[in-house]
Protein backbone atom coordinates (compact mmCIF):
# COMPACT_ATOMS: atom_id res chain seq x y z
CA UNK A 1 0.00 0.00 0.00
CA UNK A 2 2.86 2.38 0.79
CA UNK A 3 4.49 1.66 -2.57
CA UNK A 4 1.17 2.02 -4.40
CA UNK A 5 0.14 5.35 -2.87
CA UNK A 6 3.67 6.75 -3.18
CA UNK A 7 3.91 5.74 -6.85
CA UNK A 8 0.47 7.13 -7.67
CA UNK A 9 1.32 10.42 -5.93
CA UNK A 10 4.82 10.68 -7.53
CA UNK A 11 7.86 9.69 -5.47
CA UNK A 12 9.49 12.52 -3.55
CA UNK A 13 12.92 10.84 -3.48
CA UNK A 14 14.76 8.26 -5.57
CA UNK A 15 17.19 5.47 -4.86
CA UNK A 16 18.29 4.37 -1.39
CA UNK A 17 16.59 7.22 0.48
CA UNK A 18 13.21 6.31 -1.00
CA UNK A 19 13.63 2.62 -0.13
CA UNK A 20 14.72 3.38 3.44
CA UNK A 21 11.67 5.59 4.00
CA UNK A 22 9.33 2.92 2.63
CA UNK A 23 10.85 0.23 4.87
CA UNK A 24 10.81 2.55 7.90
CA UNK A 25 7.15 3.47 7.53
CA UNK A 26 6.25 -0.15 6.68
CA UNK A 27 7.84 -1.23 9.96
CA UNK A 28 6.01 1.46 11.95
CA UNK A 29 2.78 0.60 10.11
CA UNK A 30 3.18 -3.11 10.93
CA UNK A 31 3.82 -2.44 14.62
CA UNK A 32 0.80 -0.15 15.00
CA UNK A 33 -1.58 -2.49 13.13
CA UNK A 34 -0.30 -5.50 15.11
CA UNK A 35 -1.02 -3.73 18.40
CA UNK A 36 -4.48 -2.71 17.20
CA UNK A 37 -5.23 -6.29 16.11
CA UNK A 38 -4.18 -7.56 19.53
CA UNK A 39 -6.70 -5.18 21.10
CA UNK A 40 -9.53 -5.94 18.67
CA UNK A 41 -9.33 -8.32 15.73
CA UNK A 42 -11.07 -7.23 12.49
CA UNK A 43 -12.08 -3.83 13.83
CA UNK A 44 -13.37 -1.07 11.58
CA UNK A 45 -11.34 1.35 13.70
CA UNK A 46 -8.19 -0.50 12.68
CA UNK A 47 -9.07 -0.09 9.01
CA UNK A 48 -9.66 3.64 9.48
CA UNK A 49 -6.36 4.07 11.32
CA UNK A 50 -4.61 2.03 8.62
CA UNK A 51 -5.79 4.39 5.89
CA UNK A 52 -4.90 7.43 8.01
CA UNK A 53 -1.38 6.11 8.62
CA UNK A 54 -0.88 5.52 4.90
CA UNK A 55 -2.05 9.05 4.03
CA UNK A 56 0.15 10.65 6.71
CA UNK A 57 3.28 8.61 6.02
CA UNK A 58 3.13 9.12 2.25
CA UNK A 59 3.38 12.86 2.87
CA UNK A 60 7.11 12.19 3.45
CA UNK A 61 7.53 9.75 0.53
CA UNK A 62 5.53 11.44 -2.25
CA UNK A 63 4.75 14.85 -3.72
CA UNK A 64 1.01 14.31 -4.17
CA UNK A 65 -1.76 16.37 -2.60
CA UNK A 66 -3.79 15.19 0.39
CA UNK A 67 -6.77 14.44 -1.87
CA UNK A 68 -4.71 12.34 -4.27
CA UNK A 69 -3.01 10.41 -1.46
CA UNK A 70 -6.34 9.80 0.29
CA UNK A 71 -7.93 8.52 -2.92
CA UNK A 72 -4.97 6.24 -3.63
CA UNK A 73 -4.96 4.96 -0.03
CA UNK A 74 -8.66 4.04 -0.07
CA UNK A 75 -8.31 2.31 -3.45
CA UNK A 76 -5.26 0.34 -2.31
CA UNK A 77 -6.79 -0.85 0.96
CA UNK A 78 -9.99 -1.74 -0.91
CA UNK A 79 -8.06 -3.96 -3.32
CA UNK A 80 -5.93 -5.50 -0.55
CA UNK A 81 -9.01 -6.21 1.60
CA UNK A 82 -10.87 -7.71 -1.33
CA UNK A 83 -7.95 -10.03 -2.10
CA UNK A 84 -7.73 -10.96 1.60
CA UNK A 85 -11.40 -11.89 1.84
CA UNK A 86 -11.54 -13.74 -1.47
CA UNK A 87 -8.49 -15.85 -0.56
CA UNK A 88 -9.88 -16.40 2.94
CA UNK A 89 -13.22 -17.73 1.73
CA UNK A 90 -11.64 -19.88 -0.95
CA UNK A 91 -9.25 -21.47 1.55
CA UNK A 92 -12.08 -22.03 4.03
CA UNK A 93 -14.18 -23.72 1.37
CA UNK A 94 -11.25 -25.86 0.25
CA UNK A 95 -10.64 -26.99 3.84
CA UNK A 96 -14.38 -27.57 4.26
CA UNK A 97 -14.67 -25.15 7.18
CA UNK A 98 -17.24 -22.52 6.09
CA UNK A 99 -16.99 -19.23 7.96
CA UNK A 100 -19.83 -18.88 10.43
CA UNK A 101 -18.19 -16.93 13.25
CA UNK A 102 -14.81 -15.61 14.38
CA UNK A 103 -13.69 -19.06 15.52
CA UNK A 104 -13.76 -20.24 11.91
CA UNK A 105 -10.75 -18.01 11.22
CA UNK A 106 -8.52 -19.90 13.64
CA UNK A 107 -7.31 -22.35 11.00
CA UNK A 108 -5.87 -19.51 8.95
CA UNK A 109 -4.91 -17.12 11.76
CA UNK A 110 -2.94 -19.47 14.01
CA UNK A 111 0.56 -20.48 12.83
CA UNK A 112 0.29 -23.53 10.60
CA UNK A 113 1.31 -24.76 7.14
CA UNK A 114 -2.15 -23.77 5.87
CA UNK A 115 -1.66 -20.21 7.12
CA UNK A 116 1.77 -20.03 5.42
CA UNK A 117 0.19 -21.17 2.16
CA UNK A 118 -2.66 -18.70 2.58
CA UNK A 119 -0.27 -15.81 3.17
CA UNK A 120 1.90 -16.83 0.21
CA UNK A 121 -1.07 -16.91 -2.15
CA UNK A 122 -2.70 -13.80 -0.71
CA UNK A 123 0.38 -11.56 -0.73
CA UNK A 124 1.55 -13.06 -4.02
CA UNK A 125 -1.68 -11.88 -5.67
CA UNK A 126 -1.24 -8.39 -4.18
CA UNK A 127 2.34 -8.17 -5.46
CA UNK A 128 1.22 -9.44 -8.88
CA UNK A 129 -1.46 -6.74 -9.06
CA UNK A 130 1.12 -4.14 -8.02
CA UNK A 131 3.43 -5.24 -10.83
CA UNK A 132 0.68 -5.45 -13.46
CA UNK A 133 -0.74 -1.99 -12.74
CA UNK A 134 2.54 -0.28 -11.80
CA UNK A 135 2.98 1.71 -15.01
CA UNK A 136 -0.69 2.73 -15.12
CA UNK A 137 -0.88 4.07 -11.55
CA UNK A 138 0.60 7.55 -12.22
CA UNK A 139 -2.28 8.13 -14.68
CA UNK A 140 -4.41 9.05 -11.66
CA UNK A 141 -2.40 12.26 -11.39
CA UNK A 142 -4.10 13.47 -14.58
CA UNK A 143 -7.51 13.52 -12.91
CA UNK A 144 -8.93 16.90 -12.00
CA UNK A 145 -9.91 17.75 -8.42
CA UNK A 146 -13.62 17.04 -8.99
CA UNK A 147 -12.81 13.72 -10.61
CA UNK A 148 -10.63 12.74 -7.66
CA UNK A 149 -13.42 13.63 -5.25
CA UNK A 150 -15.85 11.43 -7.22
CA UNK A 151 -13.37 8.56 -7.24
CA UNK A 152 -12.66 8.94 -3.52
CA UNK A 153 -16.37 8.96 -2.61
CA UNK A 154 -17.02 5.95 -4.84
CA UNK A 155 -14.12 4.00 -3.33
CA UNK A 156 -15.20 4.79 0.23
CA UNK A 157 -18.76 3.70 -0.56
CA UNK A 158 -17.62 0.43 -2.10
CA UNK A 159 -15.24 -0.20 0.80
CA UNK A 160 -18.03 0.43 3.32
CA UNK A 161 -20.39 -1.93 1.50
CA UNK A 162 -17.66 -4.56 1.34
CA UNK A 163 -17.05 -4.47 5.09
CA UNK A 164 -20.77 -4.46 5.86
CA UNK A 165 -21.13 -7.62 3.82
CA UNK A 166 -18.22 -9.16 5.68
CA UNK A 167 -19.83 -8.29 9.00
CA UNK A 168 -23.04 -9.85 7.75
CA UNK A 169 -21.22 -13.03 6.81
CA UNK A 170 -19.63 -13.18 10.24
CA UNK A 171 -22.98 -12.88 11.98
CA UNK A 172 -25.03 -15.35 9.87
CA UNK A 173 -24.16 -18.90 8.84
CA UNK A 174 -25.38 -18.90 5.27
CA UNK A 175 -23.06 -20.78 2.96
CA UNK A 176 -24.45 -19.12 -0.15
CA UNK A 177 -23.45 -15.71 1.15
CA UNK A 178 -19.82 -16.80 1.17
CA UNK A 179 -19.96 -17.15 -2.58
CA UNK A 180 -21.84 -13.86 -2.79
CA UNK A 181 -19.14 -12.02 -0.86
CA UNK A 182 -16.43 -13.36 -3.17
CA UNK A 183 -18.22 -12.02 -6.21
CA UNK A 184 -19.01 -8.81 -4.32
CA UNK A 185 -15.31 -8.25 -3.63
CA UNK A 186 -14.45 -8.90 -7.24
CA UNK A 187 -17.31 -6.73 -8.49
CA UNK A 188 -16.37 -3.91 -6.10
CA UNK A 189 -12.85 -3.78 -7.51
CA UNK A 190 -14.22 -3.84 -11.03
CA UNK A 191 -16.50 -0.92 -10.20
CA UNK A 192 -13.59 1.16 -8.95
CA UNK A 193 -11.48 0.25 -11.99
CA UNK A 194 -14.41 1.12 -14.23
CA UNK A 195 -14.75 4.54 -12.61
CA UNK A 196 -11.00 5.09 -13.04
CA UNK A 197 -11.22 4.08 -16.69
CA UNK A 198 -14.21 6.36 -17.31
CA UNK A 199 -12.53 9.30 -15.63
CA UNK A 200 -9.33 8.75 -17.60
CA UNK A 201 -11.29 8.40 -20.84
CA UNK A 202 -13.14 11.62 -20.08
CA UNK A 203 -9.89 13.35 -19.20
CA UNK A 204 -8.29 12.17 -22.46
CA UNK A 205 -11.37 13.27 -24.38
CA UNK A 206 -11.20 16.75 -22.85
CA UNK A 207 -7.49 16.92 -23.59
CA UNK A 208 -8.02 15.88 -27.22
CA UNK A 209 -10.89 18.36 -27.49
CA UNK A 210 -8.65 21.17 -26.27
CA UNK A 211 -5.94 20.13 -28.71
CA UNK A 212 -8.46 20.10 -31.58
CA UNK A 213 -9.75 23.55 -30.58
CA UNK A 214 -6.21 24.89 -30.40
CA UNK A 215 -5.41 23.37 -33.81
CA UNK A 216 -8.57 24.88 -35.32
CA UNK A 217 -7.71 28.32 -33.92
CA UNK A 218 -4.16 27.98 -35.22
CA UNK A 219 -5.42 27.04 -38.69
CA UNK A 220 -7.75 30.05 -38.71
CA UNK A 221 -4.88 32.37 -37.78
CA UNK A 222 -2.68 30.83 -40.46
CA UNK A 223 -5.42 31.27 -43.06
CA UNK A 224 -6.01 34.88 -41.97
CA UNK A 225 -2.29 35.64 -42.08
CA UNK A 226 -2.06 34.06 -45.54
CA UNK A 227 -4.93 36.21 -46.82
CA UNK A 228 -3.33 39.37 -45.40
CA UNK A 229 0.03 38.40 -46.87
CA UNK A 230 -1.56 37.74 -50.26
CA UNK A 231 -3.33 41.12 -50.18
CA UNK A 232 -0.10 42.89 -49.24
CA UNK A 233 1.87 41.17 -52.00
CA UNK A 234 -0.87 42.02 -54.51
CA UNK A 235 -0.78 45.69 -53.47
CA UNK A 236 3.03 45.76 -53.68
CA UNK A 237 2.91 44.15 -57.14
CA UNK A 238 0.40 46.81 -58.30
CA UNK A 239 2.60 49.62 -57.00
CA UNK A 240 5.70 48.14 -58.62
CA UNK A 241 3.81 47.82 -61.91
CA UNK A 242 2.72 51.48 -61.76
CA UNK A 243 6.19 52.61 -60.71
CA UNK A 244 7.80 50.83 -63.66
CA UNK A 245 5.42 52.55 -66.06
CA UNK A 246 6.16 55.90 -64.45
CA UNK A 247 9.91 55.33 -64.88
CA UNK A 248 9.44 54.40 -68.53
CA UNK A 249 7.30 57.50 -69.10
CA UNK A 250 10.02 59.67 -67.55
CA UNK A 251 12.66 58.03 -69.73
CA UNK A 252 10.62 58.78 -72.87
CA UNK A 253 10.04 62.38 -71.83
CA UNK A 254 13.73 62.81 -70.97
CA UNK A 255 14.79 61.39 -74.34
CA UNK A 256 12.51 63.91 -76.04
CA UNK A 257 14.01 66.67 -73.91
CA UNK A 258 10.72 67.42 -72.19
CA UNK A 259 12.39 68.15 -68.90
CA UNK A 260 9.49 70.18 -67.51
Amino acid sequence: MLCTVTHISCERYLGRRHKLLIFLFAFIYTVVITVLNLLSTFSFVTLGIAVTLIVLSTYFTSKGSLLLRSTAAVISILVVSAVDYICLFIFCMITESPITDTNSFLALINPSPMRCLYLAVNKGICILLLVLFWRFMPELQKLHRKQRVVLLCTSISVFAVLNILIALIMSQSILAMQNAIMFSCFFSCLCVFAVIALLLINDNYQEEKQKAELLRSTNQLIALNYQELYANRKEIARRIHDFNHHIKALEVLASQEHAD
